[in-house]
């Protein structure tokens, strides 16, 4: 009677190992289905030469920092004189002298410079259209890539691919003036607006930082309606969440750790002497480049276990549809006939 007593108390044992079992068991299928997919995202990499890619990408991206810059310098030399700061040029430096290695802040020093105490109105004209002409080109190759990624051909007519990649650069443009509005104000003009909406000690001391998770939502943002708009098929958004956030944090922490190694170890001066600055730069936007890719790749692993069908080695050939390639993969159908499903 006893021992009836105490077993109702007891867990029973052959359940408990069954349990135990059971949960090693289940994570035992998430560590090899986490090593299945490192192994796949490597493969893919390798598989789709995102190194030669991102190469492709800094070039393009090079070439339209420039009239971008312009375009902000000057935006900015017109702002200071609405807010009456003394000495924009100096602010402007001092901060892009907080956040670029110091030969890559001298290759834009004369230019910002110029512009910033110029206050051309004609210059926000051309800085805009040379802004916008020089990235589409560069949204219209990652969108190439990111079709290579997800093992897609493309099939949008071309009026609908420029006119995608202006729609993403005018949007990828309008978020990052935001965000560099944001910290350039804040950093710049910092004092005079806590000055003016009132804001004393230690409050008037943390305004600069508030910006900063504001533009790092903003950067995720931009990022994530790139991986959804740029490839030449219909993904849920979930699916490209991954990507977007390890693009985020790695990049933050690839620029820090890289301007903190220019700063103190690199001696590209040395080296490449008067172009040691474009070369830092054409290094920080080939590991951007990279980066980039590389949360589309994670976005495309993903897809594939989610779908619960891995895509093939290399790219379905042969005759058929588009249609047929992509759900032989295991991706979410193309749009047809220029006309994005479930968006438009």
């Amino acid at each position: 009677m006893a021992r009836s007593c105490i077993l109702p108390d007891r867990p029973d044992g052959l359940i408990g190992v069954a349990r135990n079992h059971v949960g090693m068991m289940m994570w035992g299928m998430r560590l090899q289905r986490l090593a299945g997919s490192a192994k796949r995202l490597l493969q893919k990499v390798r598989q789709d030469d995102i190194s030669g890619a991102a190469a492709e990408l800094a070039y393009r991206f090079f070439l339209a920092l420039f009239p971008f810059f312009i375009f902000l310098a000057a935006l900015g030399g017109f702002v200071a004189s609405v807010l009456d700061v003394a000495n924009p040029t100096e602010r402007v430096m001092d901060f892009l002298g907080e956040n670029l290695p110091a030969d890559a802040r001298s290759v834009l020093e004369g230019q910002l410079r110029a512009v910033i105490e110029d206050q051309d109105a004609g210059l926000l004209s051309i800085g805009i259209v040379g802004a916008i002409w020089a990235a589409s080109s560069g949204i219209g190759a990652l969108m190439k890539n990111l079709n290579t990624v997800f093992e897609i051909k493309e099939s949008r007519p071309i009026w609908k691919r420029y006119g995608i990649a202006i729609g993403l650069t005018l949007t990828g443009a309008g978020l990052l003036v935001v965000a560099f509005s944001l910290l350039l104000a804040s950093q710049v003009y910092g004092p005079e607006i806590a000055d003016e909406v009132g804001l004393k000690g230690l409050a008037r001391d943390v305004f600069p930082l508030l910006p900063w998770p504001a533009a790092i939502l903003i950067v995720l943002a931009a990022v994530a309606i790139l991986y959804w708009l740029a490839p030449n098929t219909n993904m849920p958004v979930h699916w490209i969440t991954p990507g977007a956030v390890v693009f985020t944090v790695a990049w933050l922490a690839a620029s820090f750790l890289f301007g903190l190694y220019v700063s103190n170890f690199g001696n590209y001066n040395a080296t490449y002497g008067a172009l040691g600055g474009v070369v830092i730069l054409l290094i920080w936007f080939y590991l951007t480049s990279f980066l980039l890719l590389l949360g589309a790749e994670i976005n495309a692993v993903f897809a594939e276990h989610e779908a619960g069908e891995p895509l093939p080695d290399a790219a379905i050939e042969g005759e058929g549809s588009q249609e047929d390639d992509a759900r032989a993969r295991g991706l979410p159908r193309p749009p047809s006939e220029g006309v994005r499903l479930g968006r438009r």
